[in-house]
């Protein structure tokens, strides 16, 4: 190992937990990481961010205050620490990517190396929708990166012609810490869990579990029960390219009310720590319908506690899992599908036990904490190397 004062300085940027989203929980990993620790000198700089989660994507006062702090602060690191790379999440909302841009080309400017990580999964479709001179921006300071980690092979599609293939690396996502899986037999109660685990939005697919879960307490035994952790989002700023985004939780609790189903719902918010422990040892299926994802974490998790999985086949879900081995696929959207698919998995307890055991295998050998720290690992030892490339 080299002498401390050898090592190169890598500086992270963004946020940490709360809230316990995917990318402050990665961030967190990356911070905390003994790996990188021995072979880099890692400092980390928190960003000011928004208290509340309605205001993703929006710019407001509060938000602009932020991020002068934000690039004062920035400006100060790179003066004082003269970093070698920096590590950054990158947003794709307008407001979002502009402002990182700007950490980009300051980065750039005081000679470091920019390692650019994008959560999301549908990076072409916020590009799409921009005029002109601000897609050519964009592709201006895409070209600065010098490598952009994407969360799967499928989302390097959605790249082609923004970047070139030399600048990408795919790096999938990990469960971030070590969990325990619940013994064996969990599916015993009177009652099925179906947990989801996720902002209460219709992006995330929310609104499609509460009407499939209609029908089901319509066609089926009621010895269910939809356990919804998360916090309500009611105006969507972030994934605007599905039709009508917004409103998701209201339209829930009005489903819900109507149909004097609340018995058969609990909702106790945001959850972490023992809390969340506790909710996906006691589940007997996840469900996590999303409209747009990279790489979640949440399925991670589930996956991760040996619980079957029903989602989307959406970001590098479709790749990293199969179909009937280690979920079931529904399309986004299709409510009916997915209350048919909760039905049959009720009815099938020893398939189910085999697919959790098989999810909690692949998370352990494959998206684990470890190989996510290799690979970045690996990253930052490419963009320092002598010739750059």
């Amino acid at each position: 190992m080299r002498p401390n004062q050898n090592k190169r300085k890598v500086l992270v940027l963004g946020y940490l937990p709360p809230p316990y989203e995917g990318t402050a929980k990665l961030t967190e990993l990356v911070v905390n990481s003994g790996l990188l620790k021995d072979e880099f000198d890692v400092s980390f700089l928190p960003y000011f961010k928004r208290k509340k989660t309605e205001g993703r994507g929006k710019l407001g006062p509060v938000g602009v205050v932020n991020n002068v702090f934000n690039i004062a602060s920035l400006l100060w690191r790179l003066l004082t620490v003269h970093p070698d790379a920096v590590y950054m999440p990158v947003a794709q909302n307008r407001y979002g990517f502009f402002r990182d841009s700007i950490v980009i080309l300051i980065g750039k400017m005081f000679g470091a190396k920019i390692c650019a990580h994008f959560h999301g999964g549908d990076f072409r479709s916020f590009y799409d929708s921009l005029g002109g001179i601000y897609k050519l921006y964009v592709r201006r300071v895409l070209a600065l990166v010098d490598r952009l980690i994407l969360l799967g092979n499928r989302i390097v599609e959605r790249f082609r012609g923004l970047v070139k293939d030399e600048q990408i690396r795919v790096l999938y996502n990990c469960v971030p810490y070590q969990v325990e899986r619940a013994k064996a037999g969990r599916i015993h109660g009177k009652r099925f869990n179906v947990l989801f685990m996720g902002y209460l939005s219709k992006a995330k697919g929310a609104l499609d579990l509460v009407k499939a879960a209609e029908i089901v307490l319509k066609e089926h035994n009621k010895d269910i029960l939809f356990v919804m952790c998360g916090e309500p989002v009611e105006i969507e700023r972030n994934i605007v390219f599905i039709e009508d985004p917004h409103r998701g939780y209201s339209r829930m609790m009005e489903i819900i009310e109507k149909n004097g189903i609340s018995g058969y719902f609990k909702m106790p918010g945001p959850v972490s720590g023992e809390a969340k422990k506790e909710y996906f040892t006691n589940a007997d299926l996840f469900v996590y319908p999303s409209y747009a994802e990279g790489c979640p974490v949440a399925v991670l998790e589930a996956m991760a506690y040996g619980l079957p999985v029903i989602t989307t086949p959406v970001g590098a879900l479709g790749e990293m899992l199969k179909e009937g081995q280690n979920c079931f696929f529904v399309e986004p959207g299709d409510y009916e599908g997915l209350s048919r698919l909760i039905m049959n998995c009720r009815s099938d307890r020893v398939r189910l036990e085999d697919m959790g055991r098989r999810n909690m295998e692949l998370v352990r050998d494959r998206y684990n904490s470890q190989e996510f720290l290799r690979g970045l690992k690996n990253i930052f030892n490419e963009i320092l190397s002598t010739d750059g490339v």
